[in-house]
Order: structure tokens, then C-alpha cells, then sequence
């Protein structure tokens, strides 16, 4: 009867798996679920893309192999040791579909107006078209990545007639848009028979681990911007300015409860053009910038 007061024994960490846990800089955007998905208009070999896939992550990013778990109270990234296929280095799904990609109702993408060949244009998306860049089982939430086993990437291929969509998603405590960026460059590199001069990434980023304890364990009022930058984000505001945001935030999500999935185009000219205009203002800073 005593040991219902006790406190519950530790989990013992699983064998046959690196574990790492998920510091303050991963903890947050792990409710954040993101699909990426490429239009290639022409029809891929789909075991090509697979085994490039594959390679490609056991070789070089490793930690795209991992799985969330929650253990003892914190998240964790649980990597495996080795794969079969059973256990493998990352989901990977495909679908044909007998029709043509370009001109069928669910296609990528909808008709633009003409002004938006000149600037970015946002436009509504319907689920179903989204839908094409997931598989049946691919995870929505974080619930769905914490099922034990569960890789924490899952790729979908879905090839029409004319063309190969290649849908990625994972939780965003796993990638953001560079980390997307490294996987496809080594994937990419594992297509052209490349991979061998690919940079490798670690399993487990310890050596940064005292950046992120520094961010997670920074109170804030510590948290304070250069002297020529300008506070931003709610975190820099005080008391009652923090709470006004809150407030309007969650009066936000009651009165609009619904998610919408929208297209954001970005034409080639337009985003060449911003890129001439940033170097030419960093140009004499002398300094790389990312």
C-alpha cells in the first residue's frame, strides 16, 4: 500500500539505440508538424529515390533516422544502431496514380492571376491537394511521432503519368528549413553517385549542448538584443505587454479555430532580385552571412 505514495521507478533507456535528449531549442516546435513537398514534372524511379534516400541518411545525417519518445519526463531522440526492414532509417511510402499530374482537378499548382507572376502571391490549397504529398499513415501531430517506432521522417512518393511528387514530413523538432536543406543536398548527392564528398552530420549535436542549456536556462530579463537592434518577439516585452499578446493570441485562435493550408509562390526574378539587393547591403561588412 506504501508504494502507491512512492515515487515511480525510472525507465531504463532502450538497447540498440543512441538517445538524446531534446533540449529547450528542440522542446518547442515539437507540436509543429511539416510537409515539404517538390513537383518534379517528369516520372523518377521510385527505387532509385529510395535506396539514394537510405544511403543518404545512414551515411550522412544520421540523426534524420531518429525516433521521438517521451522518457522519465523529457522528450528524447531515439536513434537506432542498426536497420532492417523492420527498423527502417526512415519511412518511405509510394502511390501511382493512373493519370496525368498537369490538367487533373487535384493538381499542383492551381491557375495563378496574372499579377501574381511579379510579386509572391498567396493562394488557397484544398486538403486533397495536400493530401498527395502525405501517405495514409504519414504522423499529423506529435502524438502520432511518439508511437514507439515511429521514424520521426516519413517520405512520400506519389507518381502520376507525367510527373513525381516527393513529399517530406517530420516534426519541426527534427528539422527546420536548413535541416530540410541538408537532407535533400545529400540525397541529391547519393543520386549522382556524389555522397562520398558530402559533409558528414553528427548523431547527436553534443557539442552544442552548452548552447542550448545557456538558451533554455536564460531568464528573460537576460535576453537582450544589440544595442542597435530592436526588441523583437513577445519574450522581450514586459509584463503586461506579454500578457496583451496572450490575450490577443488566444482571442485569435477562438474566433478562427480553423486551419487553412495556403500556396505561397515566389517567382525566380522577384527572389533574385531581393538576394542582389541583400548582398549589395552586407557586401561591406566583409563577413559571410547565412
Amino acid at each position: 500500500m506504501l508504494s502507491c505514495f512512492g515515487s515511480t521507478a525510472p525507465e531504463s533507456a532502450l538497447s540498440g539505440v543512441d538517445v538524446a535528449v531534446l533540449n529547450g531549442i528542440d522542446v518547442g516546435p515539437k507540436d509543429i508538424t511539416m510537409t515539404m513537398c517538390m513537383i518534379v514534372h517528369a516520372v523518377l524511379d521510385v527505387d532509385k529515390l529510395k535506396t539514394g534516400l537510405f544511403a543518404a541518411i545512414e551515411h550522412k545525417v544520421p540523426r534524420a533516422e531518429a525516433r521521438l519518445a517521451s522518457r522519465n519526463g523529457l522528450h528524447e531522440f531515439h536513434i537506432p544502431q542498426s536497420f532492417s526492414d523492420a527498423t527502417p532509417p526512415c519511412a518511405f511510402t509510394y502511390i501511382h496514380h493512373h493519370i496525368p499530374f498537369v490538367g487533373t482537378a487535384g493538381s499542383l499548382p492551381p491557375s495563378l492571376p496574372a499579377e501574381a507572376t511579379s510579386e509572391p502571391y498567396l493562394v488557397d490549397a484544398s486538403m486533397s491537394r495536400a493530401a498527395l504529398c502525405r501517405g495514409p499513415n504519414t504522423p499529423r501531430e506529435v502524438k502520432d511521432f511518439l508511437v514507439p517506432g515511429t521514424p520521426l521522417v516519413h517520405v512520400h512518393i506519389a507518381s502520376f503519368d507525367d510527373a513525381t511528387l516527393i513529399g517530406t514530413t517530420t516534426s519541426h523538432a527534427m528539422f527546420d528549413a536548413q535541416g530540410f536543406r541538408v537532407l535533400f543536398d545529400a540525397w541529391t548527392a547519393a543520386l549522382r553517385g556524389d555522397l562520398d564528398s558530402f559533409p558528414f552530420s553528427p548523431r547527436v549535436y553534443a557539442t552544442y549542448d552548452h548552447i542550448a542549456k545557456d538558451v533554455t536556462t536564460q531568464t528573460q530579463s537576460k535576453i537582450q538584443p544589440p544595442p542597435d537592434q530592436p526588441k523583437r518577439g513577445f519574450f522581450a516585452l514586459g509584463f503586461f505587454d506579454t500578457a496583451r499578446f496572450l490575450a490577443k493570441f488566444l482571442l485569435r485562435v477562438v474566433r478562427d479555430p480553423r486551419e487553412r493550408t495556403k500556396l505561397l509562390y515566389v517567382p525566380h526574378e522577384w527572389l533574385a532580385k531581393r538576394k542582389e539587393e541583400c548582398t549589395v547591403q552586407l557586401s561591406p561588412c566583409q563577413r559571410i552571412w547565412i
